[in-house]
């Protein structure tokens, strides 16, 4: 019990620590200051993987009263699984149980979002992205398939094809339905 309970504070900190890093860099990136919350939010959702019920990729604003919707995409399926560039220019989405990333231009003043490409990710399922240090490079786990796809970032924000993609070798998980590789 007393690891148990180690692990759940030291997640609750790297949980708390997270957040206030984003709002941080979303309070820098919108020019207030840096102890603000960030005032967009972004939300993706399964449409219908497993009888998924959310509806697309949710926008929401923030206000007095609390978040309001501002948008929602509703033509992607599954974008379940989102990250904003450094800059805050820019979000990308894996779409859960599909075979692509989606790039998007974030509107500065509104927070409103305008698809700018979509790129095949060499495999399926991308749940989990990464931005590397310089901006450059859009990193996707794609857990059906067990690799890892590397899209270059192009300037303009939109997503170049795969230039690297690794296997991940190993010994299947416990759950040999779901994970086959």
């Amino acid at each position: 019990m007393h690891n148990r309970r180690e692990l759940l504070a030291g997640i609750a900190g790297v949980t708390a620590t997270v957040a206030t890093r984003s709002w941080a860099s979303a309070a820098h990136v919108q020019g207030s200051s840096s102890h603000a919350m960030p005032a967009f939010m972004y939300v993706g959702s399964f449409t219908a993987k497993d009888g998924g019920r959310g509806e697309g990729l949710s926008v929401f604003r923030r206000e007095s009263a609390g978040w309001t919707l501002i948008q929602l995409l509703k033509d992607l399926a599954d974008p379940s699984y989102l990250i904003v560039d450094r800059q805050g220019r820019f979000l990308y989405s894996a779409h859960g149980d599909g075979t692509q990333a989606t790039a998007y231009r974030i509107d500065q003043e509104t927070g409103r979002l305008t698809i700018v490409n979509r790129q095949p990710t060499g495999g399926r399922n991308g749940v989990h992205l990464a931005i590397d240090a310089t901006n450059g490079f859009l990193a996707v786990a794609n857990y059906a398939t067990g690799t890892l796809a590397v899209l270059p970032i192009n300037p303009d924000g939109s997503l170049a094809a795969v230039s690297d993609l690794a296997t991940l070798a190993g010994t299947p998980g416990p759950h040999r339905t779901q994970q086959e590789r």
